[in-house]
């Protein structure tokens, strides 16, 4: 899982993990009514099913200062594997080694921001499906 969110922090890949069945097994289950809401730790998998009517949501992330040094520990891992070859794992605490990750990758960050090494990056979400023109709201396979 750590070279998967690498990549979705790298913005090498949309921001989705392939589904996995067997996640159902110990999934929470929620049947949501008007004005009501889920949350659920950052990064953790979540998949969400609408029913037959009209569905509408809002996300928004909200980023604590742990959840922000563990993204930058988790672009540090990437960075660290990819152009150096390293092996590094995401530690489960912000000890000493994810707060040296996350002082390079501010500091390199920064660097390549200034000597304008960093190109500008738009990612394209993949297209998971159509609306159907003939029947409004309901869905049609990409």
């Amino acid at each position: 899982m750590d070279r998967q969110l690498e990549r979705i922090v790298l913005k090498e890949t949309a921001e989705q993990f392939a589904y996995d069945p067997a996640w159902d097994d110990a999934a929470d289950k929620v049947h949501l009514t008007p004005g009501r809401m889920v949350t659920w730790p950052q990064n953790a998998p979540h998949r969400i099913e609408n029913g037959p009517m009209m569905n509408v949501s809002l996300s928004i992330e909200f980023m604590t200062p742990a959840a922000i040094a563990r993204a930058n520990v988790v672009y540090a891992n990437g960075v660290l594997r990819r152009r150096l070859g390293m092996e590094p794992r995401l530690e489960g605490e912000l000890g000493p080694m994810s707060v040296a990750k996350m002082g390079a990758k501010i500091g390199v960050a920064r660097a390549a921001k200034a000597l304008r090494l960093q190109r500008a990056s738009e990612t394209a979400l993949p297209v998971t499906f159509r609306l159907r023109p003939d029947a409004p709201g309901m869905i049609a396979g990409v």
